[in-house]
């Protein structure tokens, strides 16, 4: 087989997990799936290929409830990217790891795995061109400020927040990431109840707009 078909075989793969995570997919069928493309990324050598693999299996085992697995496939998907020489497929799977690392409550270490992420899009050069264009530094910023709003940091979380609100004023990106709603949070454990509020039903209002 050539290389092309086997990346083909990779990516429909791929494909078909992130189709099953929103549409639903049976475990058995997921795994078969996710095993099948992972030795065709073995056989690749590709470290790229191989790391979205493993995020998207990871996050539909998230999903289904299962977040140890979750965490697994994040930890060894920041493991293949490390091991590349490719900066910005480094920091989209750190913000990966961050997410799952806050799944399974591991508060500190999300909010350092997020912060080292952030760090590096300031100073790796090229690094800030790279993911422009990417959900990934909006998304580690809410896993930033989540963690630091349950480890009683809420002033330094809502600040956080509301400085991504006012850079993303596209109301798609709003809902993607979740804004509002993570706001919403920081709020209340605040103890600010309308705000809170406030924001709870503009994260409502948002995701009755998208569909989602």
């Amino acid at each position: 087989e050539s290389r092309e078909t086997l990346m083909l075989e990779l990516t429909s793969r791929i494909a078909l997990l992130e189709i099953g995570r929103i549409a639903g997919i049976e475990e058995r069928e997921a795994r078969g799936l996710f095993d099948e493309a992972r030795a065709v990324a073995e056989r690749l050598q590709d470290k790229a290929g191989h790391a979205f693999l493993l995020t998207s299996y990871g996050r539909l085992c998230g999903l289904a409830g299962d977040v140890g697995q979750y965490l697994t496939c994040a930890e060894r998907a920041a493991e293949l990217a490390e091991g590349s020489d490719d900066a910005a497929l480094a920091f989209e799977m750190h913000s990966v790891l961050a997410h799952a690392q806050l799944a399974v409550g591991r508060l500190a270490a999300a909010r350092a795995t997020a912060e080292r992420a952030l760090t590096e899009v300031a100073q790796v050069a090229g690094l800030r061109e790279a993911v422009g264009r990417s959900t990934a530094p909006g998304l580690c910023r809410v896993w930033w400020a989540l963690a630091s709003a349950h480890l009683g940091r809420t002033a330094e979380a809502e600040a956080a927040l509301e400085a991504l609100l006012a850079e993303e004023s596209e109301r798609a990106l709003q809902a993607l990431y979740g804004t509002h709603a993570i706001l919403c949070e920081v709020l209340r454990l605040r103890g600010d109840l309308p705000g809170a509020l406030a924001h709870g039903r503009r994260a409502v209002e948002l995701a009755e707009e998208r569909g989602s």
